[in-house]
C-alpha cells in the first residue's frame, strides 16, 4: 500500500513554480516593447521626409520685425490720419486709400541681415583738447545734461554743437577734425541746424521754453540774426528745409515766419500763428511731409503716411507691426530720393525700419542702445543725410560717438 502511493506520487507530473514562468513573461514584453518604439521612430522618420518634400499649402508666418504676420487676417483697423485719406488696412494686410482707391505693395521686410550697411563716422572723446567735447555731469539728480547736437553740411562734413564749451566743430567724413568756432549770446544752446545757403541756426532752450536762437554764417565766425530771449518757442525740436526752419512736436511741425531776415529793433516772435501747425515732419524737399505713429503700444502696430503739397495729394500710406511691443517713434525723415527712415523703440531694443519712395518696407538694422539714462540724453540723436543713410549719435561716460546705418 505503501509502495503504490510512492509510485504514484513519484509519476505525477511535478507543477511549474513562478520563479521559472515571470522571466519569461519580461523577456517577451520587453521585445515587445523595443519593436514598437522601432516602429514609431521609423513612421515619425517618414512623417518627416513627406513634410520636407511637399509643397506647402499655406504661406509659412513671418517671423521678421516689421512684417505683419500672414498666418491671420488682419483686422479693419481705422488710423489717426488727415481726415481726407480714410486710410484702413484690408484683409489681406494692404495699406489703401479709400478716398483715392489707392493700394500700396503688400507688406514684406526682407529676412534679417539682408540690406544693412553700417559703419563709424567719428569718436569723439570728452576733454579739453581742441578735437574733443565738453561734458557736464548734472549735480542733480535727474537734471538733463547740456546736449551736444549735430548736423551735416553741404559739404559733407559733421557740425557738431558742443554745448558746454560754446562753440561749433567741424569734422570731415573720415572723422578728422577740421576747425572750431565759439560764440556767445545764448544762455543754454540745445540745437543746430544748417541752412542750403550754409547759415547755421542755433536754438537755445532752458528746459521749459526757447530763450532765443542765433543765427551765424557759413563759417560759424559771423552773427547774421539774433532773435533774443523769451521768444514763442516751446517745441525743443528743430530742423532747417532749405532756407526754412520747423520746430518739432512730434506728430505735427511749426514753420517759422521770417527766421533768416536780419532785423533791428525790438523782439520779433520766431513764428507766427499765420505759419500754421504742419501735420507732420517735412521732407528735404520743403514739399513733401512725412507723418508716422504708433496705433497700439501693446500688438507694435504702426503706421508711415507721405504727402506732397500745399493742399497735400496722397503718396502712400504702409501699415507694420513690429512683432513686439513699441515705447516710441523718436526719429522719423526722408533723404533726398524720397526713401524714409524710421526709428522704433522697443522693449527688445530700438532698430531702424527703412522705405522705399513708394513706402514698401524694404530692410531694417538694430541700433545700440545710449549707455546714459535718459535724463542725460541728448535732443537730437539722429539725422537723415541727403545722399541716404541715418546717422546716429550713441552716448556713453567716455565719448560721443557717430554711426552710419542704411538698410536700403
Amino acid at each position: 500500500m505503501k509502495q503504490s502511493a510512492k509510485t504514484a506520487w513519484q509519476k505525477a507530473p511535478l507543477p511549474k513554480t513562478a520563479p521559472e514562468k515571470a522571466p519569461l513573461q519580461r523577456r517577451i514584453v520587453v521585445v515587445l516593447g523595443v519593436c514598437a518604439v522601432l516602429a514609431a521612430a521609423l513612421v515619425l522618420l517618414i512623417g518627416v521626409k513627406w513634410a520636407s518634400t511637399a509643397p506647402s499649402r499655406s504661406a509659412p508666418r513671418e517671423t521678421t520685425p516689421h512684417a505683419r504676420s500672414q498666418s491671420a487676417p488682419a483686422k479693419r483697423t481705422a488710423h489717426p490720419l488727415p481726415a481726407h485719406l480714410r486710410a484702413v488696412v484690408d484683409e489681406q494686410g494692404v495699406a489703401t486709400d479709400e478716398a483715392n482707391d489707392d493700394v500700396s505693395e503688400r507688406l514684406s521686410v526682407p529676412p534679417k541681415g539682408t540690406r544693412q550697411a553700417h559703419r563709424r563716422w567719428l569718436c569723439a572723446t570728452y576733454g579739453a583738447g581742441e578735437d574733443q567735447l565738453g561734458k557736464e555731469v548734472p549735480e542733480i539728480e535727474g537734471e538733463i545734461r547740456p546736449p551736444q547736437s549735430f548736423a551735416v553740411t553741404a559739404a559733407g562734413e559733421l557740425l557738431v554743437l558742443d554745448s558746454m564749451r560754446f562753440r561749433l566743430v567741424w569734422f570731415d567724413e573720415q572723422g578728422r577734425y577740421l576747425r572750431a568756432a565759439p560764440f556767445s549770446g545764448l544762455a543754454r544752446p540745445a540745437d543746430v541746424g544748417v541752412a542750403a545757403d550754409g547759415t547755421i541756426v542755433l536754438q537755445d532752450h532752458d528746459g521749459l521754453h526757447t530763450n532765443g536762437m542765433l543765427m551765424l554764417d557759413a563759417t560759424g565766425e559771423r552773427v547774421v540774426a539774433a532773435y533774443p530771449e523769451r521768444q514763442a518757442v516751446t517745441e525743443m525740436g528743430m530742423y532747417v528745409v532749405g532756407q526754412e526752419v520747423f520746430f518739432d512736436s512730434g506728430l505735427t511741425s511749426r514753420k517759422a515766419a521770417g527766421v533768416t531776415a536780419r532785423f533791428e529793433g525790438p523782439p520779433q516772435k520766431v513764428y507766427s500763428d499765420e505759419a500754421g501747425v504742419i501735420p507732420g515732419r517735412v521732407g528735404p524737399d520743403g514739399e513733401t511731409i512725412l507723418l508716422a505713429g504708433i496705433d497700439n503700444t501693446d500688438t507694435g502696430d504702426l503706421f508711415v503716411t507721405a504727402m506732397r503739397g500745399k493742399e497735400p495729394e496722397h503718396l502712400y500710406s504702409t501699415f507694420l507691426n513690429a512683432g513686439t511691443s513699441l515705447l516710441a517713434l523718436p526719429f522719423f525723415q526722408t533723404d533726398a530720393q524720397g526713401r524714409a527712415y524710421v526709428v522704433l523703440d522697443a522693449e527688445v531694443g530700438r532698430s531702424l525700419l527703412c522705405l522705399d519712395a513708394k513706402g514698401n518696407p524694404v530692410g531694417h538694422a538694430a541700433l545700440p542702445p545710449h549707455r546714459l539714462s535718459d535724463e542725460e540724453a541728448p535732443y537730437r540723436s539722429f539725422t537723415v543725410l541727403p545722399e541716404g543713410g541715418l546717422l546716429y549719435r550713441v552716448l556713453s561716460d567716455d565719448a560721443s560717438t557717430f554711426e552710419w546705418f542704411d538698410c536700403h
